[in-house]
């Protein structure tokens, strides 16, 4: 997702401190622009600094959270939600 987004015209990426990416590509698509973490026990610390960051500055296109592996807790998830 990286190379995408740094061939991208007006793309650009940033490496979270956990491992995460937050990738840009531009492309009105929200699989191709967001917060990726492909660890196995993904930083979610750094997920959701990343996601905070894409929800204030991803205001032109859209984005998504991608992860893989499984996480130990999910700071952005609402204590009710199920699943």
């Amino acid at each position: 997702m990286t190379s995408l987004a740094a061939a991208a015209s007006g793309g650009h990426w940033r490496l979270g401190e956990g491992g995460a990416v937050l990738a840009v590509t531009g492309a009105p698509v929200a699989a191709l622009n967001g917060v990726l973490d492909v660890a196995a026990r993904p930083d979610t610390a750094g997920i959701a600094e990343l996601a905070a960051l894409a929800a204030r500055e991803l205001t032109t296109v859209p984005w998504s959270i991608q992860i893989r592996g499984e996480p130990t807790t999910v700071p952005w998830r609402s204590p009710n939600t199920t699943g």
